[in-house]
């Protein structure tokens, strides 16, 4: 028989072993109580201390999956998250880390680039559940955009930046019932290459664009209801080149004026798709590889991407109207509007077997060698 005084001994010593005890609890892959052989993951939970459960998930191999702490013990109550958090891959790189304050996410969060210690997105959330996001270039890890998130929507001013720069290349202002208005800039001279405001859809008030680099209006469209009601181009020099009306979004009235202000005889505005479209009369990779300069600053920082450009091929085959409609900026935007624009002549499209102007897009692709 064992003396009560040596039972006694023995249960005060074990009473350390088990307040440090953990229950383990297995989950399948939608994080749902399941029979080990069912499970995904297994969750560690230690006895409450301090008002909160210590609890980690794990692979089935018993890497760490999550570190965190609990209000109570339901491995399915999300709103008892409370505390700090970490999240790791298999390989045991950190996924994102923040806190939780009864479920809800608050103050920061750092989410990483996959197998990374880069950071991806970098959150600051609030009481009501709004943040403000921070997101990064995935290879410079410069910002690429930032902004404010409320009730899942974006609010306030948004701003996308030039890659490896500081510039705005773009930045629009959420408001109310889905309106926005947006701005976007020249990678070099950082002047306004444009501007419209919409609600939703619809675009709305009128949309203006810019000639690069200057403050000089290109075009202005102006809409009424939803549906385009005037166009009016401008030369360079800001008297009017081209003015339409339209009904319904369909032309009703147009008139063209020369540059001294004489009207001249009206043509539509260039078609998207002709029966013969324009052709370049060089090998068109030839004359890149010969003449597209690749700027200094963007071969520096490695920066590489596709310019996407579009322009106006004349009746006569010269090339007008050139702009970018997706530039990576570093100089690389104007490398290509320059080795276009000193294009020999092309050999215009045809409608009806007649001369025409059309829009042509072409991409640019900026690739360094030796990479």
């Amino acid at each position: 028989m064992i003396p009560i005084r040596s039972l006694m001994l023995c249960l005060l010593l074990a009473i350390p072993f088990l307040s440090f005890s953990q229950d383990t609890l297995y989950l399948n892959d939608k994080w749902k109580p399941a029979s080990k052989s069912e499970a995904a993951f297994y969750r560690l939970t230690w006895p409450k201390e301090n008002d909160h459960y210590k609890v980690e998930d794990h692979f089935l191999d018993g890497k760490l999956q999550m570190s965190g702490s609990y209000l109570s013990a339901d491995a399915e109550n999300k709103a008892a998250r409370d505390g700090h958090f970490v999240y790791y891959d298999h390989e045991g790189n950190i996924k994102s880390e923040g806190s939780f304050s009864a479920g809800q996410h608050m103050g920061k969060w750092e989410i990483y680039f996959n197998g990374s210690s880069y950071i991806k997105e970098q959150l600051q959330y609030r009481a009501d559940s709004s943040f403000y996001g921070i997101f990064y270039d995935s290879i410079l890890h410069t910002t690429k955009y930032e902004g404010e998130v409320k009730s899942k929507k974006r609010t306030g001013i948004w701003k996308s930046y030039f890659r490896n720069s500081s510039i705005v290349r773009e930045q629009t202002e959420y408001g109310e019932d889905s309106f926005a208005y947006r701005i976007w800039y020249d990678s070099t001279s950082h002047t306004i290459l444009g501007e419209s405001k919409s609600r939703g859809k619809c675009p709305i008030d009128t949309a203006r664009y810019y000639y690069a680099g200057t403050h000089a209006i290109i075009e202005e469209v102006v809409y009424t209801n939803c549906k385009k009601t005037i166009l009016r181009d401008y030369y360079k020099e800001g008297t009017l080149q081209r003015l339409e009306s339209y009904n319904n979004d369909t032309m009703s009235e147009g008139h063209i004026y020369d540059a001294t202000g004489k009207e001249v005889p009206f043509s539509k505005k260039p078609f998207t798709f002709v029966q013969q479209m324009p052709q370049p009369t060089v090998d068109l990779n030839q004359y890149l590889r010969e003449n597209l300069f690749y700027p200094e600053f963007a071969r520096r920082h490695n920066i590489e991407g596709r310019v996407v450009t579009k322009f106006v091929v004349n009746e006569d085959g010269t090339v007008s109207n050139l702009q970018i409609v997706k530039g990576i900026g570093a100089g690389c935007d104007e490398a290509a509007m320059r080795v276009i624009s000193e294009m020999p002549k092309w050999k215009p499209g045809k409608q009806n077997g007649q001369p025409v102007k059309v829009f042509f897009t072409l991409p640019i692709v900026f690739r360094l060698e030796n990479r």
